[in-house]
């Protein structure tokens, strides 16, 4: 049980509690990504790739009172240490709670909880003015953990989200900035996109995560650890007719 006053959560010196709200995640620790070469580049705005593949990139996406329970509702639940990928702590959510088929490792599983629902629809709402693709079915979701109790902040290993017919993959971003990775397949150069605190990024296209991979570097050493949160989302066309979408 929370305690509603002076309380950090699961002891994170990094999470404060200002009565019975949680008042904000530590995002004075800032980061630089890592020096970049020819090819590489650093971006905070909506880019188009090839073909109909884009980055949608959205700053302060819920307002003050939505974030503040999407923190209180991710940290009612314990995520599990995962090596498979990166280093980072996370919490799965599939329709039906139970593992994905195509997962070869086991991990905690939940069916989509209410602040996952809440933000999902928010996100399938932004999706639908920006994109005509019919896929609106969220079809599965990671919460990922990054800190101070993770070797180097945490990461994760370059992946793609190939295992679903899933044209659109967002990241959702709180605490401390991580950096998200988009590399082209069989190309040299990158896309360092900064992931700050209450954004939103839409990685969008009929075979975006068949021809990019992505992936959450770790914090260079000399950098003070913060917190980070990472909820990650996947949208798909419904499976049969009248499926609800959330």
């Amino acid at each position: 049980m929370l305690n509603s006053h002076n309380q950090s959560i699961r002891s994170k010196k990094s999470f404060n509690r200002d009565g019975p709200h949680v008042h904000k995640i530590d995002i004075s620790k800032i980061i630089s990504s890592r020096k970049m070469w020819p090819g590489q580049c650093e971006s905070a705005e909506s880019k188009k790739l090839d073909g109909d593949n884009r980055i949608y990139i959205l700053k302060d996406f819920l307002n003050p009172s939505e974030r503040i329970q999407y923190i209180q509702e991710s940290y009612r639940h314990e995520k599990s240490p995962s090596v498979d990928g990166g280093c980072h702590n996370k919490l799965e959510f599939t329709r039906n709670g139970k593992p994905y088929t195509f997962s070869p490792q086991s991990h905690k599983t939940l069916h989509f909880k209410k602040h996952i629902q809440d933000i999902s629809k928010k996100i399938l709402e932004t999706i639908k003015t920006k994109e005509s693709f019919g896929l609106n079915l969220m079809d599965s979701a990671t919460e990922y953990e990054y800190g101070v109790d993770i070797s180097n902040g945490g990461s994760l290993l370059s992946t793609q989200d190939t295992e679903g017919d899933w044209n659109h993959v967002a990241f959702y971003a709180l605490g401390q900035t991580r950096y998200l990775r988009i590399t082209k397949k069989n190309a040299r150069g990158f896309i360092n996109i900064p992931l700050k605190d209450n954004s939103l990024v839409i990685c969008s296209g009929n075979n975006f995560h068949t021809n990019y991979f992505h992936q959450i570097d770790d914090v260079t050493e000399e950098i003070a650890l913060g917190t980070s949160l990472l909820l990650k989302t996947r949208f798909r066309k419904p499976l049969l007719s009248g499926t609800k979408t959330i």
